[in-house]
């Protein structure tokens, strides 16, 4: 049973608590969407799905690897890249390619 209390509070107050209680809220949204994006800092890919993503061979991924474009991790007999890694790679490329158009 849900029981309703009728109190009189100033406005002001009335309004701080708004304000507080919106805050709480916003810090509470933000902290969510900064652990959902850290946990997406997490993701790996092999390297048959980095070659479909960056629409390249194995042998010129290892290449890239290999000159220092991208870096690579081995986990157990795996090796795998960071998601995020691969679309900043993505994104640099896109903008020295802009930069040499001009």
């Amino acid at each position: 049973m849900t029981e309703n209390v009728l109190i009189s509070i100033p406005i002001e107050e009335y309004k701080t608590l708004q304000k507080e209680l919106f805050n709480e809220c916003l810090l509470e949204i933000l902290s969510d969407k900064t652990r959902k994006e850290s946990n997406q800092n997490e993701t790996y890919l092999t390297i048959d799905e980095v070659c479909s993503k960056l629409k390249i061979s194995a042998p010129t991924l290892n290449s890239y690897t290999k000159r220092g474009f991208l870096k690579s991790y081995k986990i157990g007999s795996r090796v795998l890249y960071k998601s995020i890694e691969i679309d900043t790679a993505i994104s640099s490329m896109s903008n020295s390619k802009s930069r040499t158009a001009c």
